[in-house]
Parts: structure tokens; sequence; C-alpha cells
């Protein structure tokens, strides 16, 4: 009994002197050291296996899977302030800290995280008082835990926001008539939960957008712009439903550049300016220049352009700078930007003919309809007339008399370009057959 009453006193004894001592063992949230006021300071103690992990906790960024492979630490603070909590670490290299709200492996939610091969590092969060936050420390795991090494908690000022373009929604235009630049930071930023674009993205990163004029090609680029490694994501389309264009990382150094070939003329380009692993920092993006934008003043139903039998051919026109329209179904699908035009059937004629044959510089189709803008009817379209070359376009149609037609000019697929148009009023789309 008294053998027993001894090594249970020993034991007591060195509970008590770790616990006096500020010496971390945890690897349990059940276990978790008690943090119980600020300022803090302790010596890491590890022990035991690797209980938390990449696989059932969740993965704190810009920290990454790779650190919850050690032995690790784990305290618990229950704030009793709101505000900043600063967590700092001193001691192995190839460590990382994450701060949770609530228990990480039973749903806790990342507050923040940072990992890096420096044996020194910290990260402030904003806490509420009243809620309960674990603290992890963890490693590569080479060396195979964080320990030995000190951790710090203290207040703090809150950290800063993310700045203004973190989010794609809120990207910020760049105007590069004649190329341009902006000076922003992906400090403090968020990671965006996009798949691969050129290169992975795992760091945090910042948003930028331009619009593409006719020029043959236009190149985003950090060359010369940042001293960290950069990495370059562009997307078209919308915030969304972004379509991934390309993307590049250390094209010129540890910096980044992607020219876009053949950009589409008034598409709105999104620009994502992110790091290798979890790096970040301040950066230059330049963008060359990417032209102007036509003006095209008949892009819309409501604003087509008058044009009559008289006018053969009707002139010159482009659908370059123009927008894709959403009109009923009529034979051929709208897919490219088009313009319009208008004519009336005022002239009995059994036939009208629009053509495009052999004046184009694209892939052309054509519409017709009757009725208003707002409720369009078919008549008729076409796409890659019969000895029409280049995919240029020609439609004969039996007009409603009367009636105000309304012309779509646009291309296949995404193409857009100029074309010479005609219409010709009494057409005869039946050969004549002459008697030997």
């Amino acid at each position: 009994m008294k053998v027993f009453y001894s090594t249970w006193r020993q034991g007591l004894l060195l509970l008590l002197a770790l616990f006096v001592g500020g010496q971390l063992s945890a690897t349990t949230c059940a276990q978790a050291a008690v943090v119980g006021s600020l300022p803090y300071t302790a010596s890491v103690v590890c022990s035991g296996a690797n209980d938390i992990t990449s696989t059932n906790a969740a993965v704190c960024a810009p920290a990454t899977s790779s650190y919850y492979g050690g032995q690790e630490a784990l305290l618990v603070y229950t704030a009793n302030f709101s505000g900043g909590m600063n967590v700092a670490y001193n001691g192995q290299s190839w460590t990382m800290i994450a701060v949770y709200n609530g228990c990480p492996t039973s749903g806790g939610t990342c507050l923040g995280g940072i990992s890096s091969s420096a044996t020194s590092k910290n990260l402030t969060v904003s806490v509420v008082s009243g809620s309960t936050y674990y603290i992890l420390i963890d490693t590569w795991p080479s060396p195979p835990s964080p320990c030995p090494g000190t951790v710090t908690i203290t207040s703090a000022a809150a950290p800063p926001g993310p700045p203004a373009n973190d989010a794609c929604a809120n990207a910020i235009p760049i105007s590069c008539v004649s190329g341009g630049t902006a000076s922003g930071t992906t400090v403090n930023a968020t990671i965006d939960a996009l798949p691969t674009c050129g290169t992975s993205i795992t760091a945090p990163g910042v948003w930028y957008s331009f619009v593409a004029g006719v020029v043959p090609s236009i190149t985003v680029s950090t060359c010369g712009g940042a001293t960290w490694d950069t990495k370059l994501s562009v997307f078209r389309g919308s915030c969304g439903a972004l379509v991934c264009v390309g993307g590049n990382d250390d094209a010129c150094g540890l910096q980044s550049s992607y020219t876009i070939n053949s950009p589409i003329v008034g598409a709105t380009y999104y620009v994502l300016v992110h790091g290798f692993g979890s790096a970040t920092g301040p950066f230059t993006l330049s963008i060359s220049n990417c032209g102007s934008v036509p003006v095209v003043t008949n892009d819309a139903c409501a604003s087509a352009t008058a044009i009559s039998c008289a006018q053969s051919p009707t002139g010159s026109g482009s659908t370059i700078g123009a927008t894709v329209d959403v009109v009923p179904a009529c034979g051929t699908s709208v897919t490219a930007p088009g313009v319009w035009y208008k004519f009336t059937a005022n002239v009995y004629q059994m036939f009208y003919n629009v053509s495009t044959c052999n004046k184009t510089s694209f892939d052309t189709k054509l519409s017709v309809y009757v009725g208003s803008c707002g409720e369009l009817v078919c008549i008729g379209s076409n796409d890659n007339a019969p000895g029409c070359s280049g995919g240029s376009s020609d439609l004969t149609f039996r007009p409603v008399w009367g009636a105000e037609h309304y012309l779509l000019v646009h291309g296949a697929g995404s193409q857009t370009g100029t074309y010479q148009l005609s219409l010709t009023c009494g057409v005869n789309p039946f050969p004549i057959i002459q008697d030997e």
C-alpha cells in the first residue's frame, strides 16, 4: 500500500510540476492545455502519436495539409475580450500555427493559419469574448514535432481586413487602352476556391479586370513588379461562372507573365494575382496595350440600323465590340455577338434576299424576324450558304407584306468580324427554264 501511495504521489507531483511550469503536452481536444489568461507563455512539450491530421481536421489555409504530419501541441482558450489575439511560436523549422473556433477534430472552423520553414512565426486572429478557441502547433513532419519550442499568446490589435479586391465580384478595373498598371498586395487576402487555371491556386489572391479591345494579344505580368514568388490566373465570363483562359508561374524568375492571344473584343477578363505555396506580398501588375472597343450603334434590336431595297449593297458592317443577343430560336443558334438592321416590306415583292456571300472576314450567320423587339417572330435564317466562301451567308425568304422586319447579323461559335451586307427585293428563287 505504501508503494502504491508513493508511486501515485510521484505521478501527481510530476503532473503538477508540468502544469505550474506552463508546459504543453496535448494532442486531443479533451487533453488540450488550458490557457487561463493573457499574456501567456509556455514551453511546447510534444508526446503521443499524430492525432490531429488533415483528414480529421479542416486544413487551416494558407497553411497546407503537409503541416499536419507530425506530433502536435494543442491549447484551448476561452476569450474574455473581443479583439485581436496574437500567437507567436519560436523553435523548430517547418512548423505551423493554426487557430480554430471550436475543436478542430469536431467541426471547428479555421480562423487563420501560417506555416513556413522559418523557426519563428506569429499569427493574429480576431476573437470574440465568450468563444472557445483551439491553438494547434504542428509540423511538416520533418522535424517530427515542434519541440523544443515556445509559444506566446497575447492580446493585440485586431488584424486588418482583406484587401478591397479580395473577391472576384470586387475586382479592380484597369484601364489599358495604351497599357496600364496597378499596385496591390495579397497580404491578408483569402484563398479562392477555384480549380487549377494554368497553375494551381494555393495561396491568397486578389482580383483585377480589364476589357479587351481590338488587338492581336494582351499580356499580363508581374515581371519586375514583386520580390516574392507570384502566380497569375486569367479568366473570362462572369464571377459566378468563370471560364479559365490560362495562367503562369515563374515566367520571369519567381514572377509571372501570361499572354492572351486573339482576345475576344469587348469581353471582360479577370486576373487573379496569387502566390506559390502560401506566399503573399505586395506587387505591381502590368497589362500591355489592350486596345479600344469599337462603338457599335446597332448592337441592340431597339437601335437597329434602317436599310431599304434601294441600298444594294447596304455598306460595310462589323460585329466587333457587339454583345450576344438573347432571342427566340430561329433555325441557327445565336452564340456570337451580333448587330441589327431593320426594313419594311412595303413594296410588294414575292421574295427578298439578304446576303454576306463572299464578303466577310469571318463565318457569319443571318437571322430574320418580324414583330417587335420585345416579341420577335422568326422568319428564317442561314449559316454557310452553298457557293459562299468562308462560311458566309445568303438567305432568300418570303416577307410579311407591310411588316417591319429585323435582321440579325452574327457569327458562328464566338466569331466576330467585318462584312458587306446587301438587301435585294423582288428576288426570283426559281430558275427559269428555256424551251429549246
